[in-house]
């Protein structure tokens, strides 16, 4: 019996969304002789780690073995797309005991 009236009571609580004791929101107060942080400057970026920088290197050719898609043809259709890609899940999938 009593582990019904608790579980009412939470039921109630979580319903109203307001729970056992309502507590009022409090503002956060500052303390003044704790100074405010400054912000942190922002680090600048640097051209020798920067991947985004690094221009694509015009020596490697294209692959070959891809075709490319022309102008108004869908690059995933079946014609364009890489069809070496298998599921490597080819065994039925086991029952839950």
């Amino acid at each position: 019996m009593k582990s019904k009236l608790i579980l009412a009571g939470l039921t109630l609580a979580l319903s109203t969304g307001t729970g056992f004791a309502a507590q009022p929101a409090e503002a956060p107060t500052a303390d003044p002789a704790t100074p405010a942080t400054p912000a942190t400057p922002a680090t600048p970026a640097d051209p020798a780690t920067d991947t985004a920088a690094v221009p694509a290197d015009p020596a490697t050719p294209a692959d070959p073995a891809t075709p490319a898609a022309k102008e108004g043809e869908d690059p995933l259709s079946p014609a364009v797309a890489d069809t070496d890609i298998k599921s490597k899940s080819t065994k039925k999938a086991r029952k839950p005991r």
